[in-house]
């Protein structure tokens, strides 16, 4: 576990002025420890809570939870914790319902989560065990279940004076301290709040090994955390970072070429699906968009122009020679205006429509190198804010799961009849990207593909920013 201080500048100027070194990107700071499976905790109390349940005897092996407390409000408060942290709560079995019935009065619901009620509490005490423990002992025997969520230890402040009453609490804590432990699915005590706990009270639940977590919302934090720590427990992989090919394996002008043995795309020729053509004139724009097909997209290429919409350097779904004529002199004059800039052409692509757009960048954060970012391209970068990042080197199966990590992952899997995407295909069109960015060392600075275009199988970069400098400095050069 890591409890990590500077996820806000306040917290950073404080880490800053304490340890002479700077605090770093949070999300890269999350990423980093969730990608090599580190619990990461946000205060004392919630890593406390943590590392207690964690060094407890037994460990859940699933995320279905039966609930028993003698409150309505707790199991409400419970229900909603474990929802925000995919905890299951599943109907009781017909056996185990019928069995805790008995232990209800006729106004209570034998269900899941339960309230056994007060009413234990309007009737004198005849025996040590009371609804809740009969419950306990019922449920723990529910083949749906893969572990429960106990809130029925109450213990007074000091030993009661009365002899009887001490035995009768004395005797349940033995009781419950056994069936715990003989218990065929693990049970997790807990109390309702976070309070200092009695030392009679602490010496009665120690001595018969009962760990208490401290209130619903630690508690069901730190099963949360638990359960996700169990879940990717051995599965932390770190592969090789692809090899730098030698000068003679590189293309004219230094340019890498990576390869990955894996299927490549059909060679385009002027007018293929997915060609596209730079061009210096107004006329060879034209004859490119014939050969090409309308509509058509212009954009200003320079490799000083880093966002061209920004300066209204792409035009969009242009056809017919009068409109491509123009919309070449207008984004040719948006990049000529931008001081500095050194204009190569103008790039003539087909206009892409349906399928989803996404962006697929690396960037090198300061302490944890090359980071991979995956997310909604296009113009929802800055809206939505909706990425995913690894820490590189990624494989398919890494790449995968970012896109499932998505809001707007639904999208690429046919959502509101949108043509699914295959994924096979466009892992590994963002992981020959993820290597081609690893593949040059120290100079890289940021590669960015946005829009990725994918539709069915078809992936398609449509725009491409990469930034390098030399590896020795910190200034970068495009």
């Amino acid at each position: 576990m890591a409890l990590k201080t500077g996820s806000s500048p306040a917290g950073q100027v404080a880490a800053l002025a304490h340890t002479g070194s700077v605090a770093g990107d949070d999300a890269m700071v999350d990423t980093a420890l969730r990608q090599f499976g580190v619990i990461r905790v946000t205060s004392i109390e919630e890593l406390l809570c943590t590392a207690g349940l964690l060094g407890y005897d037994r460990w859940p092996a699933g995320r279905r939870m039966g609930v028993l407390t003698a409150s309505g409000g707790a199991c409400g408060i419970i229900a909603d914790r474990a929802s925000a942290q995919d905890i299951v709560i599943p109907p009781f079995a017909a056996q185990t319902v019928a069995a805790i019935k008995r232990h209800l009065p006729p106004f209570a619901a034998a269900r899941n989560p339960l309230d056994v009620t007060g009413y234990v509490l309007a009737n004198p005490r005849a025996s040590a065990l009371t609804a809740i423990d009969h419950a306990l002992d019922a449920a723990l025997d529910d083949p749906g279940l893969d572990f429960v969520l106990f809130c029925g230890v109450t213990i007074p402040d000091a030993r009661p004076q009365d002899e009887r009453l001490a035995g009768l609490i004395e005797e349940r804590v033995r009781w419950l301290g056994e069936r715990i432990a003989s218990a065929p699915i693990p049970v997790i005590p807990m109390g309702p709040t976070c309070v200092h706990v009695s030392g009679y009270a602490r010496d009665l639940l120690t001595r018969h090994h009962i760990y208490l977590l401290g209130g619903f919302q630690l508690g069901v934090g730190a099963l949360g955390h638990a359960l996700r720590w169990l879940e990717n427990r051995g599965t932390v992989a770190y592969s090789a970072p692809p090899r730098i090919l030698p000068p003679d394996r590189r293309a004219p002008g230094g340019r890498v070429l990576v390869g990955d043995g894996g299927p490549r795309p059909p060679r385009g020729r002027p007018g293929a699906a997915g060609a596209a053509e730079l061009v210096n004139s107004a006329g060879e724009a034209v004859r490119a968009a014939r050969r090409i097909g309308a509509p058509v997209v212009l954009k200003v290429c320079s490799a000083q122009i880093t966002h061209k919409s920004d300066i209204g350097g792409v035009a969009l779904g242009v056809h017919g020679d009068a409109r491509v004529e123009r919309a070449y002199q207008r984004v040719r004059a948006a990049g000529e205006s931008v001081p500095g800039a050194i204009i190569d052409g103008v790039l003539v692509t087909p206009m892409r429509v349906g399928g989803v757009e996404l962006l697929a960048g690396v960037t090198v954060d300061r302490t944890f190198g090359p980071v991979l970012a995956v997310g909604l391209g296009g113009v929802w970068v800055e809206l939505l804010g909706d990425t995913s990042l690894r820490l590189l080197p990624v494989t398919t199966d890494d790449v995968k799961a970012m896109l499932g990590e998505l809001r707007g992952g639904p999208l690429l899997r046919g959502a509101r009849g949108t043509r699914p995407a295959d994924l096979d295909v466009l892992a590994q069109v963002i992981k020959n990207v993820a290597d081609v960015a690893m593949s040059l060392g120290g100079s890289l600075r940021v590669l960015e593909v946005n829009p990725l275009w994918v539709n069915g199988d078809r992936v398609e970069g449509q725009d491409v920013l990469v930034v390098t400098g030399p590896p020795a400095q910190n200034g970068a050069e495009a």
